[in-house]
């Protein structure tokens, strides 16, 4: 009974430590490269995107906090997740167009029809999104204003 408990115990370990892939790509605007982070645990399909989008303020704390967060949490085996830092000097239109051409582009690079979006961003750039993207519904969209390297891991929850 102990060795099934043991072996249990380490399948589970491994297939948690092991089952998240995490790869860097580069989103070009405005003739600017900016580097995007996307950490995989779909190990069964895809069902959400949660796509994090903040100012370069916090040297890499913001996914450094969401991946310590992540590595302790269950049934996120369904889930991509997507940091990006905003390029400098931005206005606040830009930001809202840098927004949609980013999911655009994840959504041309992942070719997923139907995912639920889950948008956390340090400061209110949703609306330009929220209005050309067809399709969006409460149950399918949630956005998260405001977020921080303190409190991202509560961003980071479909609930």
């Amino acid at each position: 009974m102990k060795i099934k408990l043991l072996i249990i115990f380490i399948l589970i370990f491994y297939s948690k430590a092991f089952s998240q892939k995490k790869t860097s790509e580069n989103f070009i605007f405005n003739g600017k490269s900016t580097p995007v982070s996307r950490i995989d645990y779909s190990d069964h399909g895809i069902l959400h995107f949660f796509i994090n989008v903040y100012e370069d303020d916090y040297p890499n704390m913001f996914e450094e906090n969401a991946i310590k967060c992540l590595n302790n949490e269950y049934n996120i085996y369904h889930t991509l997740y997507f940091f990006v830092k905003l390029p400098k000097g931005l206005t606040k239109d830009d930001k809202e167009l840098f927004l949609l051409e980013l999911v655009k582009n994840i959504d041309a690079k992942e070719k997923i029809k139907d995912v639920n979006y889950f948008v956390n961003l340090d400061s209110n750039f949703i609306n330009l999104f929220v209005e050309k993207q067809p399709n969006l519904t409460p149950k399918k969209f949630r956005a998260v204003i405001d977020i921080n390297p303190t409190n991202i891991c509560r961003a980071l929850h479909i609930k």
